[in-house]
């Protein structure tokens, strides 16, 4: 058995897992993925980077999960929740100016629009 890779970008061949809290199996496939079709929806490492981001709440990922089954669609960006993630991230660093707010809520958040920001421009 091959080993696990050490990050989504690692990955080179499809890599079925199976998600508990979906109580479904999904494949992790690299991008550009042009093999046999597979048997349960398929995510590459920038949809999962981008869910990572967007931290969506069980309800929203099952949802998710099932339209791009039902409809083998792929996940975007969202431009809304990028523009909104900045918004906040921007009022946070206003906020610690004044002596207020939380650098760990700024760092998450950095790390968050780092992560929406960072995908490929034919993910948007």
């Amino acid at each position: 058995m091959a080993s696990a890779p050490l990050s989504l970008g690692q990955v080179e061949g499809p890599l079925k897992i199976h998600s508990r809290l979906l109580d479904a199996d999904l494949w992790l496939v690299p991008e550009g993925y042009a093999g046999p079709p597979l048997d349960a929806p398929v995510y590459t490492a920038a949809e999962c980077q981008l869910l990572v981001a967007l931290q969506p709440a069980a309800g929203q990922l099952q949802a998710i999960h099932l339209v791009k089954e039902l409809l083998a669609g792929e996940l975007v960006a969202d431009e809304m929740q990028t523009a909104e993630l900045l918004a906040r991230y921007r009022q946070l660093e206003l906020d610690l100016a004044a002596g207020q707010g939380s650098e760990a809520e700024l760092l998450g958040l950095a790390r968050r629009l780092g992560q929406t920001l960072d995908q490929p421009k034919d993910h948007r």
